[in-house]
């Protein structure tokens, strides 16, 4: 049948493509890809938008529990201008997952098309409790734009009552139980991890908890911007939150840092206690508790990337040793500034001479496999029925383009 729809849709009989899938779907031979090339071929053909929304909503029973499905139906309802019905879908994908970010930020745009002040309120507020992507702080400032923009219309058109439990969520929505910075000065690392009342972790490994907690920015030095670690929990449990701060490598100034406890953020009772801590060994701990938090208990983690990726050991070494530099800063880089800890599955540095500044540097170097052509990733996923095979392809091309050539020693 494939093979004939492709035939008919090739040669734009748009109209026979629509008689033969819905007379498959009668008879009982439904697939999932029949509701898509139907709905475009409708499109193509100049049916009623109802219809086309019909044969877009039908698509979704056959994985009403997969957000990911309900996703692709409402984009692709987007595309043939069923807006209301595709925030529809959003919304309900928010349901069955409220802690993915996607059906927020995607709902959002179409709420404000749409001019619904509701759906405005439930995106904008979604997208502050739950959007961690890098690009969080555009994402969430774009929300609270739109949902102001909302407030000041609704005051226009005589609403106050909604323009005033609008504005009433974006305020609860932007509280957050506990903020935690971890702060330090120096050309060292230092790394943040937090045990959480419920038993859960969030650190750099783990950077988003059952707990609620996310690990937002994970620094290291020697910029002074970036030598902060920060933890971010929107809706925490109440109790004892226990700290570890390790220290990875570098020199950290008067080995010394700070942690900076803010609780209830956004809110009456917001409070801040800055905790000095003396770096005597490679792990110090403490803990402090924070009270009335509003998580009961553990929820669903979703694995997203939230914090901003610091280069890998291997990347560093290979962009400095791909790099040209001067003999004098070549003789300048010590064990202490990349000791073997720091180096692990990178090769180890040797340093030859007395004096610093007087030895030469090399390296010992570590041989790796470099990808180069073609490569295809299939995995494929039975329903439940076992009579359909889902396959996620994944090709990829990889080409070398330069190879840098260097020498070991000065």
């Amino acid at each position: 049948m494939t093979k004939v729809v492709i035939k008919l849709h090739a040669a734009k009989n748009h109209g026979e493509v629509v008689a033969i899938i819905e007379a498959a779907l009668a008879a009982g031979q439904s697939q999932p890809w029949m509701y898509d090339v139907l709905a475009m071929s409708m499109k193509l053909d100049g049916r009623p938008a109802e219809d086309i929304e019909r044969v877009m909503l039908s698509r979704v029973d056959f994985t009403a529990a997969d957000v990911d499905s309900l996703l692709f139906s409402a984009a692709f309802l987007v595309r043939l201008d069923g807006k209301s019905a595709a925030l529809k879908l959003y919304r309900q994908g928010s349901e069955i997952a409220p802690q993915r970010p996607e059906p927020y930020l995607l709902g959002l745009k179409l709420a404000k098309d749409l001019k619904d002040f509701e759906a405005i309120r439930w995106a904008a507020t979604g997208i502050l409790e739950t959007t961690w992507t890098k690009d969080r702080e555009r994402r969430q400032q774009e929300a609270e734009d739109i949902a102001s923009d909302a407030v000041q219309r609704l005051e226009k058109a005589g609403q106050p009552a909604e323009a005033a439990k609008l504005k009433e969520a974006i305020a609860e929505a932007k509280r957050r139980d506990l903020i935690v910075r971890l702060e330090w000065d120096g050309d060292g690392d230092l790394d943040l991890e937090i045990t959480e009342p419920f038993g859960t972790v969030c650190s750099a490994a783990e950077p988003v908890s059952a707990g609620g907690g996310v690990l937002t920015h994970d620094g290291y030095g020697p910029k002074t911007k970036n030598c902060y670690d920060e933890y971010i929990c929107v809706k925490g449990g109440s109790g004892a939150y226990r700290v570890k701060v390790k220290v990875i490598g570098g020199n950290i100034v008067g080995k010394r840092c700070q942690l900076v406890v803010r609780r209830h953020v956004g809110s009456r009772d917001e409070e801040k206690e800055v905790l000095p801590i003396k770096l005597e060994k490679t792990t110090e701990e403490l803990a402090f508790v924070l009270a009335n938090g509003r998580r009961k208990e553990k929820g669903p983690v979703t694995m997203i990337e939230t914090v901003e990726r610091r280069p890998t050991r291997q990347e560093l070494i290979a962009k400095l040793m791909t790099t040209t530099l001067p003999n004098s800063i070549r003789a300048n880089l010590s064990y202490a500034q990349f000791g073997a800890g720091n180096m692990n599955g990178a090769g180890t540095i040797l340093q030859t001479g007395g004096q610093r500044g007087g030895g030469a540097v090399g390296y010992q170097p570590v041989i790796g496999v470099v990808n180069d052509g073609i490569s295809l990733t299939v995995s494929a996923i039975t329903t439940a029925d076992r009579r359909y095979v889902k396959m996620a392809i994944a090709p990829a091309f990889n080409a070398l383009v330069e190879v840098a050539t260097f020498s070991f020693s000065n």
